[in-house]
């Protein structure tokens, strides 16, 4: 059997996380894990009881909750030594969180605009890019092929 490695199969989930996300403009996934254990999930999009986002694209959001803040809810915690799966780089003020919040290792998909990074290495807080592979593709093809599905979840994985 062909098993995906533990970083492909939560940048999965991070993916899947993102496809929640209700801001137009760019969907943002996260997932927070330690041990190998899924701790908290997280997606960009409007506060909770708000309406979705309805600018156009092409405008920067002022409403949208970022990935990484909804990810780091206090009640999911501690994260302490956790890393943290990203489908992109976080933007400064997401950083300061993380560090805050304890994460031990941010691991991230795609660079979001000209990442600075630098916040969060001098914390000592590991950072790896990590572009998307044919192995993901793969294993998200795998699970189309069983047609996997976690009975709480009944149109996962799509």
């Amino acid at each position: 059997m062909n098993r995906p490695s533990w970083d492909t199969y939560f940048f999965t989930l991070a993916e899947h996380a993102a496809s929640r996300a209700t801001c137009p403009r760019l969907s943002v996934g996260a997932v927070v894990v330690r041990g190998k254990r899924v701790l908290s999930t997280g997606y960009n999009g409007a506060p909770a009881g708000e309406p979705h986002c309805t600018h156009p694209i092409d405008v920067p959001c002022t409403q949208a909750i970022h990935a990484e803040w909804n990810a780091l809810d206090a009640q999911f915690g501690p994260y302490d030594g956790a890393t943290m799966y990203l489908t992109h780089s976080p933007c400064q003020s997401c950083q300061r969180r993380i560090i805050d919040a304890g994460i031990a290792r941010v691991v991230y998909r795609t660079a979001y605009r000209d990442p600075d990074l630098t916040q969060l290495e001098r914390f000592g807080i590991t950072v790896e890019h990590q572009p998307k592979t044919p192995d993901i593709e793969r294993f998200k093809q795998a699970l189309r092929e069983t047609r996997v599905v976690h009975p709480n979840w009944p149109n996962w994985p799509y």
